[in-house]
C-alpha cells in the first residue's frame, strides 16, 4: 500500500546490562561457519579500559549507508536485512567505512564483509537474556 514503511528490525544490548561473557560471538561463528572462532562472529563485544562492555552489530539503519556505499552491488537488502552477493564482493571495504556504527566486521581470512543477519542466534545464547529486537521503519 501507498505510505507503508517497510518493518526492519535489529538487536539491541543496554551496555550496562552486559557482562561481557562473549557467548554472543561464539554463537554467531558456530552458526554460520560452524565453528566457535569469533573474528568470524557478525557481532562483537569490545571491552573498554573501564570495565564497560559494549556489544557492535548491525542496526539495520533504514537508510542502509552500507549498502550504498557497495561500489559493485554485492550488499542488498533482502528479507528485512542486508545480504552479500560474494561473488560481486570486491573486498574494498566501503562498506565498512560507511558503517557509521562500526559494526561491518571483515572476514580474516577473505576480506569480506560480514554483517549482522538479525537471525536471532546470538540472543538466543545470551546468558543474562539482555538482547532485545528492536523494529525500525525503512
Amino acid at each position: 500500500m501507498a505510505g507503508e514503511r517497510e518493518v526492519l528490525a535489529h538487536y539491541e544490548v543496554d551496555p550496562k546490562e552486559c557482562t561481557g561473557c562473549r557467548y554472543c560471538e561464539a554463537a554467531c561463528s558456530l552458526e554460520h561457519f560452524g565453528r566457535v572462532a569469533p573474528a568470524l562472529a557478525r557481532v562483537r563485544v569490545k571491552r573498554y579500559d573501564d570495565g564497560r562492555d559494549e556489544v557492535s552489530m548491525c542496526r539495520n539503519c533504514p537508510d542502509h549507508p552500507c549498502v550504498e556505499a557497495c561500489p559493485t552491488g554485492a550488499l542488498s537488502v533482502r528479507e528485512g536485512h542486508v545480504e552479500l552477493e560474494r561473488d560481486l564482493c570486491a573486498a574494498c571495504g566501503a562498506c565498512g567505512e560507511a558503517c557509521p556504527y562500526g559494526a561491518v566486521f571483515f572476514h580474516p581470512g577473505e576480506g569480506y564483509p560480514l554483517i549482522c543477519m538479525q537471525c536471532g542466534t546470538c540472543a538466543g545464547f545470551c546468558p543474562p537474556g539482555v538482547m532485545k529486537l528492536v523494529r525500525v521503519y525503512g
